[in-house]
């Protein structure tokens, strides 16, 4: 009897450890095309900012110790990073993790004539995991990341973790 209990056992192992391992669909891919945790002022270095972005010792779970504060006024977005175009047609998502301090703000990634962008609101006023809608991305193009808070009415959100990637 022990060792019929020790063979099932075993079995039941087995099949969901070696058979269980199919390849789920994931809406973040595999591939990172950018990722940012913003940890020190160097990590904002190559973004474009109007003045809006400031460093905060606020940061989600697993984020280290500081985030990007975003709020600004009429000009935007108030801030974006331009990454290099890449060389073939894909989708693309991206993540990040965002808190709204007041009034919110948005996360958005397309071309840099922002028409067809993927936009994320940050409405959460505690610290959330957001994930974008897929991007349909054309090679050759240039692909910008932009956020926004604030600008006729105040606003200010925090911002870390960002994360692009391909849909696999």
């Amino acid at each position: 009897m022990k060792f019929l209990l020790s063979s099932i056992s075993f079995v039941i192992i087995f099949n969901c450890v070696f058979l269980s391992c199919e390849k789920s669909f994931s809406p973040l891919g595999s591939e990172i095309v950018y990722a940012q945790s913003f940890e020190s002022p160097n990590d904002f270095s190559d973004w474009d900012e109007f003045g809006a972005a400031s460093m905060k010792k606020d940061a989600p779970p697993g984020g280290g110790t500081w985030s990007v504060q975003i709020s600004g006024g009429c000009i935007v977005p108030h801030a974006y990073v331009d990454i290099e175009p890449l060389s073939y047609d894909c989708e693309l998502v991206f993540s990040f993790w965002g808190k709204n301090l007041f009034n919110g703000g948005s996360v958005s990634l397309g071309s840099d004539d922002y028409k067809g962008d993927t936009q994320v609101a940050v409405t959460d006023k505690v610290w959330r995991y957001y994930i974008s809608t897929v991007y349909n991305y054309k090679k050759g193009q240039p692909l910008r990341l932009s956020l926004y808070s604030g600008g006729y009415v105040p606003g200010a959100m925090l911002i870390d973790m960002i994360k692009i990637k391909l849909v696999d």
